[in-house]
């Protein structure tokens, strides 16, 4: 059987500082044996696209999503139309199935807070 949970750490190809935090979101969910919950990076497009390709797991999965949130992904209008898609199909107060999406925002410094409204909300619920 497959692991029911999967993360997917999100972030905008320019930020390196996000990018070699990925090594070490990696590194505590994965064991070097493979073994562990199963770790995604989505940083980079695909050829003619302006941000990666949404997840893509199994019905019967629970997938966490980690977007990085850095000036960069603040500064792309097309990073903040993907994170705000993604937010939309999460799991929340609309969103009651046993099964899907979650985020967690990470805000890597403080330019973070100028998302949008709808991605905040998310990174503030609990």
């Amino acid at each position: 059987m497959s692991n029911p949970v999967r993360i997917y750490v999100l972030h905008h190809p320019e930020s390196r500082f996000a990018s070699g935090l990925t090594d070490h979101i990696y590194d505590w969910f994965r064991m070097p044996t493979l073994e562990g919950i199963p770790v995604y990076i989505r940083s980079h497009p695909q050829s003619n696209k302006k941000v990666p390709i949404l997840p893509q797991g199994k019905s019967e999965s629970l997938e966490y999503l980690i977007p990085l949130v850095d000036a960069y992904m603040v500064r792309d209008a097309s990073w903040q139309d993907y994170i705000l898609r993604l937010a939309k199909g999460c799991l929340g107060p609309t969103n009651r199935r046993s099964i899907g999406w979650v985020m967690f925002p990470v805000a890597l410094d403080n330019s973070a807070f100028n998302m949008p409204d709808a991605e905040m909300r998310l990174a503030h619920a609990s």
